[in-house]
């Protein structure tokens, strides 16, 4: 099997914070495979903080099987290729989407101001004092009348906290808080204290966290990272055992590049329980995306026409010894 890879590195317009440090650019690969059904193409980029593994353990992997698949494949590799293949081998799953269009939610960060025409607002909190913030979120709720909030405080709350930061919201505004607490098996509690409902996203890939929580009181909503998980089937599976819970699948990108983000609105139609507003609105974050970034219409990216191609030049893999 011939591979090629492209490299590419993006500036963020915004700083980022994860796992303790802060990130000033995006750094990743596209991997591509030619199959009947043409040139497929799949992006690779672990996020340090996020991913476990590194870029140069996923190049390193790639380089040794010669992109042939392997369950010792780091996650992101073995979704990047997982999506390649599809493409190549003309697979359903992406090449015949479900639905014309799916959902964006809105998301602000760092005192970035609503629109108003938003269905549902994602809001990053846990970055500044309590009464602040309190003020923040009274007034983003004041000014998008129609919208549902999703409240993100990456695990940086203690349940006191939390307590007085979410005090008095109104559960009818506020669709869930996603992994607010510091000390996770202390959310029950915090719904409990606070009638809000619950979303959960790292616990889920924390084997003793994930069985204690999955289904605990309060939660409504599993937060899906792809690129976390593998390839397409094991996604899949991830998004099936939501459903059976009787719980919603939201997905969300790792700021990868705008061609991940139509990648994972088709994957979207292919899942079940996945109605709703989805984490694919971030393509603005890199300013020199190598793919041109979808149009977002009334809150909703298209599934329909091609996935335009990234804009940079492809070499052919060299595998060990070769």
């Amino acid at each position: 099997m011939v591979i090629s890879i492209a490299r590419y590195r993006s500036r963020l317009r915004t700083p980022m914070r994860f796992g303790g440090e802060t990130f000033q650019e995006r750094e990743g690969f596209f991997v591509a495979m030619e199959g009947p059904a043409g040139i497929g193409i799949g992006e690779v980029a672990p996020l340090p903080g996020v991913h476990r593994e590194s870029l140069d353990r996923c190049l390193a992997a790639l380089a040794s099987s010669g992109g042939e698949p392997r369950l010792d494949h780091p996650p992101s590799l073995a979704f990047g290729l997982d999506i390649a293949r599809a493409f190549a081998y003309g697979d359903p799953v992406l090449c015949r989407p479900l639905r014309p269009s799916v959902g964006v939610n809105e998301l602000l960060a760092d005192g970035g101001r609503p629109s108003g025409s938003a269905r549902t607002v994602k809001v990053k909190v846990g970055r500044g004092p309590i009464e602040l913030e309190r003020a923040m979120l009274a007034e983003i709720i004041a000014a998008c009348p129609a919208a549902r909030l999703r409240i993100d405080a990456n695990r940086s709350l203690t349940l006191d906290e939390a307590k007085k930061l979410f005090e008095g919201l109104d559960p009818a505004r506020v669709e869930y808080l996603e992994e607010p607490l510091s000390l996770p098996l202390e959310l029950p509690a915090l719904h409990f204290a606070t009638g809000l409902s619950i979303a959960l996203d790292e616990s889920l890939h924390e084997p003793r966290l994930r069985a204690a929580l999955e289904t605990a009181p309060g939660v409504v909503a599993h937060v899906i990272k792809p690129s976390l998980i593998g390839g397409i089937l094991a996604v899949r599976e991830r998004a099936e055992r939501t459903a059976r819970q009787g719980l919603r699948t939201t997905v969300t990108s790792t700021f990868e590049s705008s061609y991940t983000l139509r990648v994972l609105a088709r994957l979207i139609t292919w899942l079940p329980a996945t109605g709703g507003e989805h984490g694919l609105g971030t393509a603005g974050l890199l300013l020199d995306d190598p793919c041109i970034p979808p149009l977002v219409r009334d809150w909703s990216i298209s599934t329909e026409g091609p996935v335009p191609t990234p804009t940079l030049p492809f070499v052919q893999l060299e595998r060990p010894g070769g």
